[in-house]
């Protein structure tokens, strides 16, 4: 009977999954959000990669910027631009581009199962919850992709230091670990550090875990390895160009693309604020309070660089909840598992660490955070009776509210679907003047880059963008894939 029960109750937790999982592709697809930067050069990019375009086609976009994307291609990881050059050349359409964010975030909750044996349905509910996951899922951006590398990194970590593991086993968590690595480093330069730091502690749990000294030892030269392979894109820019986060200049390290901390609107709302205080700010939201604004969680979540609009992007409440969970969980568990202890442990240091990182405050790009916060509450869940049980699920369901109602309605993970697909021309584009800007803001800045044709209203990810793409549209005429400026019934914007 008890058997029976357990079955029931671990086939009510899968079809769950599946019927979550089902949801967030189907929103994902039909409330697909493109932003600028895909047109701007993620897809130009990939489409170079797998050879749907020609290979100078993203460089005559626009001659002013072609020494910038030309630059960011030389420079930047390129991984995820493979991935959408494969899924734009395969399915010819930019709405299956948020594969890249859903599919991540279905493979971060179906491990932690498969790990430790939490629930997948209530570890995707809890993702849900948070505001800059809900509104990535379904983006065609990458940093739920590199959170989830990182977070499956540091799950890895966490099994190493269970006794129980025979050497086999930690042979199979160390070619895991030193593939996720590699995908990291080829991901986005900020998956990196904390990526290094895990290489590391794995190498001592390696050592420290192991009966027999020589299998310790290798398996610590495996992930010490997987470290280097991490860094292989670093190297490779630093041997090239001297720099090895090229182009962007940082540190002591030039580069065409001027350091993050040199710009005059990010010092003048961060300046007072630098460093670890205001990435606690940020992941408090206690910044909201400070600039007396309402949160609103957009794409970007650039928590300083508007002082009325963007905020940070994790949830205040879902920060409240926490806190009181760990206070309620330390004062009534009786027992504290080490499983658990070490998730604590790999939870503080990453926000240690990550406190004192380029762009802390930025939490779009430290999506591992939450899904290391939801991994140990639920690590933790698992130690409580039925009752305790019920009460979260439903706490839970009552964190989507706060989570929705703070977010740009054009950027909710549901809704109607609002998704209008615009021709995406790889040929090269020919205009009557080629340094021609819209000036307003960065989705006329993405029309430079592309060929595009919008069939219906093409939302976009912010509200006050449309009146600069109606403005725009008056000067532009796109003819078998050349474009041509027009000068009448416009208002004369035009360099």
């Amino acid at each position: 009977m008890l058997k029976r029960s357990w079955e029931l109750k671990y086939d009510l937790d899968l079809l769950l999954f599946i019927i979550f999982s089902v949801i967030i592709l189907a929103a994902a697809l039909l409330r697909a959000s493109i932003p600028w930067d895909t047109l701007a050069y993620h897809l130009p990019f990939g489409s170079k990669l797998v050879h749907v375009a020609k290979s100078d086609d993203f460089s005559l976009r626009n001659v002013a910027y072609k020494d910038l994307l030309l630059n960011r291609f030389l420079g930047i990881p390129l991984f995820p631009y493979y991935i959408h050059g494969y899924i734009f050349r395969i399915t010819g359409s930019m709405r299956y581009l948020t594969l890249i964010s859903a599919i991540p975030l279905l493979l971060t909750a179906w491990f932690a199962k498969s790990l430790f044996g939490v629930s997948r349905s209530l570890f995707l509910l809890l993702c849900l919850t948070v505001p800059l996951i809900a509104i990535h899922t379904h983006t065609s951006y990458t940093d739920v992709m590199s959170g989830a590398l990182v977070a499956l990194s540091a799950f890895i970590t966490i099994k190493m230091f269970e006794p129980e593991q025979s050497f086999r086993q930690r042979c199979i968590l160390a070619l895991g670990f030193f593939f996720l690595s590699f995908l990291c480093g080829q991901t986005k330069y900020f998956a990196l550090p904390f990526t290094f730091v895990l290489s590391v502690v794995c190498a001592y749990a390696s050592i420290s875990r192991s009966h027999n000294p020589k299998e310790g030892w290798l398996l610590a030269a495996v992930f010490m390895i997987a470290a280097l392979a991490a860094s292989t894109k670093l190297i490779i820019n630093y041997i090239q160009f001297g720099n090895p986060v090229y182009p962007i200049g940082f540190w002591r390290f030039s580069g065409p693309e001027a350091a993050w901390y040199t710009d005059p609107l990010y010092l003048s709302f961060l300046k007072p604020l630098a460093g670890p205080l205001y990435f606690i700010l940020s992941l408090t939201e206690v910044d909201l309070i400070i600039r007396g604004i309402q949160p609103y969680y957009t794409l970007a979540s650039g928590s300083g660089w508007h002082d009325k609009v963007f905020t940070a992007g994790f949830g205040f409440v879902n920060v409240i909840a926490f806190l009181l969970w760990e206070i309620f969980y330390f004062i009534r568990a009786k027992r504290k598992d080490p499983t658990i202890i070490i998730t604590t442990f790999v939870f503080i240091a990453m926000l240690f660490i990550n406190s004192f990182l380029t762009q802390s405050h930025l939490l779009r790009y430290w999506l591992y955070i939450p899904f290391m916060a939801i991994l140990l509450v639920l690590l933790q869940l698992k130690q409580f009776g039925r009752g305790v049980k019920i009460l979260f699920v439903l706490a839970a369901l009552l964190l989507l509210i706060p989570a929705n109602i703070y977010t740009d309605s054009n950027q909710r993970l549901f809704g109607p679907p609002f998704y209008s697909e615009p021709r995406y021309d790889l040929r090269p584009i020919q205009a009557t003047n080629p340094d021609f800007v819209c000036t307003g803001n960065n989705v006329s800045f993405a029309l430079l880059f592309t060929t595009v044709v919008n069939e219906g209203n093409w939302k976009t990810d912010a509200p006050e963008c449309q009146q600069d793409i109606e403005a725009c549209k008056c000067f532009v005429d796109f003819v078998d894939g050349n474009l041509t400026i027009k000068q009448s019934g416009c208002d004369g914007r035009s360099n």
